[in-house]
This record gives C-alpha cells, sequence and structure tokens, in this order.
C-alpha cells in the first residue's frame, strides 16, 4: 500500500484567481460586503484557501491580496483554530477516523450561537463551511436564520463542489463565486515551489490535476506513480483470474486508518472517477492527437463497449458520492465499483456480485 502522509505541508497561498480578488477586494474598501458567500469550484480549485485569507484580511484590516505572510501570528492562530472569532466547519470524523456522511445539526447549532455573541475581539465574525453540499437538511435550515437576519460585521463563507446539492434556499442567500480552473504553469508551480516531486510524478500529477492543486495533492497523497503502478498491477491481475490482489487491495483502501482530513476511500473514488472520465471524453472528442494512455491501459477499455464504460462511470459517481443511499459498506461499494472494471456489464449479475461481495 502506497499512502503518503503530507501532513507536515505547510500552507498554499492562493495562486490565480485574479479577478476573484479584485472583486472581493473592492467590495471591503467600500464596506459592501455581502453577509453570505457561496464559493463555487471543482475540489482542491482554492476555495477554503481563499476563505482563510480573506478572514485573515478582515481580523488584520488589511489588503486582501494572493501573497500573505503565513508565519504571521494572527494567521497562524486562524490555521490553528484558536482566534476567538473564526470558526471552520466540515465533515467531520469519528472516533475510529471515518468521516461522517453529512455535516449535522449540532454543529449548525452551536454556529449560529457563535454568531450571536459579542466578537471576543473587537471587530468580525467569520464562519467558513466547507463541503456546504454535505450539510443535512435540518442543518441548513437552521443556519437560513443567521443568513436571513445576520448580525452586524458576520460573514458566512460557504465552499462546495456541487452546487445542485447545496439546498436552494441557501444558495439564494448567499453570493455565488465561481472559482474556475487554473492554467497548467500555476498548477506546476504551486507542485514545484511547495512540494519535492520528480519530473515523472509532476507529469502524472498535472494529468491528474485538471487545472486544481488540490486534485494533484489528493493523488501524491494516496502514493502518487507508486499508487498508480499498484492500481494497474492490480487489474490486470484480476482480469486474469488473480481475485485475491483485488481483494487485498480494496481491504488496504477502506480499513486503514488514516490521518484526519484525509478520507483514503473518496480520494480512491475521485483517482477512478478521473481514469475513466478522462479516457470517455478522449475518445469522444476524437481530437487526433496522441493518447495520455499506454497501450496496456488502453487494452483495459477496449475488452468492452463505449456503452458500458458511460454507464459504469455514472453508477462510480453516484456510490461515491450517496455511499449510504445504496445501503452497502464502504469496502462492498469500492469492489463493485472494481468488479465492473474487471468483468463489464457481467458484474451487475446477482450471482458474480454475491459470489464476490
Amino acid at each position: 500500500m502506497s499512502y503518503r502522509n503530507m501532513s507536515s505541508h505547510k500552507f498554499i497561498p492562493i495562486v490565480g484567481h485574479k479577478d476573484i480578488l479584485k472583486n472581493l477586494n473592492e467590495r471591503i474598501k467600500k464596506e459592501n460586503l455581502p453577509h453570505g458567500l457561496l464559493f463555487l469550484g471543482p475540489k482542491g480549485i482554492g476555495k477554503s484557501t481563499l476563505a482563510y485569507q480573506l478572514a485573515y484580511a478582515l481580523f488584520g484590516k488589511k489588503e486582501l491580496a494572493a501573497k500573505i505572510d503565513i508565519e504571521d501570528p494572527l494567521f497562524r492562530r486562524l490555521l490553528q483554530g484558536s482566534h476567538a472569532d473564526f470558526k471552520h466547519i466540515r465533515l467531520g470524523f469519528n472516533e475510529e477516523g471515518k468521516p461522517h456522511q453529512e455535516i449535522p445539526l449540532e454543529a449548525i447549532r452551536n454556529t449560529v450561537q457563535f454568531l450571536q455573541v459579542t466578537p471576543l475581539e473587537g471587530g468580525w465574525r467569520v464562519v467558513l463551511i466547507e463541503d456546504a453540499e454535505f450539510l443535512s437538511r435540518k442543518a441548513a435550515n437552521a443556519l437560513l436564520k443567521s443568513l436571513e437576519e445576520p448580525p452586524t460585521k458576520t460573514l458566512l463563507i460557504l465552499c462546495a463542489s456541487q452546487e445542485q446539492q447545496v439546498l436552494p434556499t441557501l444558495r439564494s442567500r448567499c453570493q455565488r463565486i465561481v472559482f474556475n480552473k487554473l492554467e497548467k504553469e500555476d498548477v506546476k508551480k504551486i507542485l514545484l515551489e511547495y512540494h519535492f516531486f520528480s519530473e515523472e510524478e509532476i507529469t502524472l500529477l498535472m494529468k491528474f490535476s485538471e487545472g486544481s492543486p488540490g486534485r494533484a495533492i489528493l493523488l501524491s497523497q494516496l502514493g502518487g506513480h507508486q499508487f498508480y503502478q499498484e492500481f494497474f498491477d492490480m487489474l490486470q491481475a484480476a482480469i486474469t483470474g488473480k481475485y485475491s490482489f483485488l481483494f487485498t487491495f480494496v481491504e488496504n483502501y477502506t480499513q486503514v486508518k488514516i490521518e484526519k482530513g484525509f478520507d483514503l476511500y473518496r480520494a480512491i473514488g475521485y483517482f477512478i472517477s478521473w481514469w475513466l472520465g478522462s479516457y470517455l471524453i478522449e475518445i469522444h472528442q476524437e481530437s487526433g492527437e496522441k493518447s495520455i494512455w499506454d497501450e496496456r491501459q488502453l487494452q483495459i477499455f477496449k475488452r468492452f463497449p463505449v456503452k458500458f464504460w458511460v454507464q459504469h462511470y455514472h453508477k462510480i459517481n453516484f456510490f461515491y458520492h450517496h455511499p449510504h443511499a445504496v445501503g452497502l459498506e464502504r469496502k462492498y461499494c469500492l469492489a463493485f465499483i472494481l468488479l465492473g472494471i474487471v468483468f463489464g456489464p457481467n458484474a451487475y449479475n446477482e450471482g458474480i456480485a454475491n459470489e464476490f461481495c
């Protein structure tokens, strides 16, 4: 197993998104900053990073800038969660290290109480809610009053990668700010400046990033090129009948306890979705450009018709975003997805599913 601990890496200031920085700066200067902001864009694009820097600018009465002093005691307190007027909420983990499926009502009740208290350090109170699409319906409804009748100098920042999963009443009460994909040069700059990767590793991470440095770092946490090789070796072995490799892979990547803040299972879901989705995009574009896949990988896809791969791609995304809806444990969800790659349409046959899962 190739999981890589990246917890020691430092905070990476925002790169790109110049128009967003400019717009928010103008609003701060004119003192007409909305009380609710909804940051939208792919995971790992810089939404939470900019939220932290915006809070830093408000608390420190500074200009919102791309470059900041990450050693400033004020900013360190924000990162460490010790600033009395700043609250950061995200999908939590239980005592076993497994992530929750939604942000619970209790977390938002505490947030509403937090916003009603006079700022302890004077000035602003800021709440950052990451993964806002995972707010339970009750939690989202509890948050509405704070958006409808906000106390003075309060700011709620909601971050989401799936806008349609955010409750419509929340969306309508926030100003939407859309984060677009970064240029390849910006992604590469982040990877080279803040992390130590080989050229081979950079090439793979750039493919996976799709304009999101956070996605690239996610793959590096899985193990980067080593994980990539392990994944394809497992598939090749299972395709030739050596199913024990597949079972071992599933056990390793769904049962290992990991550091808080990194969901190993979900990271693999993003990887498999990207891998298959990139293939489908490539064959539909028919651009004539050289394939990003080597012949060994293409042979995996050529075993079954494109129609099946499209169907399986949608199943992968549904399983990973709604595991509770299908009523299966994580390891069975991952096993089903991998069996689909190995057996194709036959994987949907109850006999095979029951035999292997």
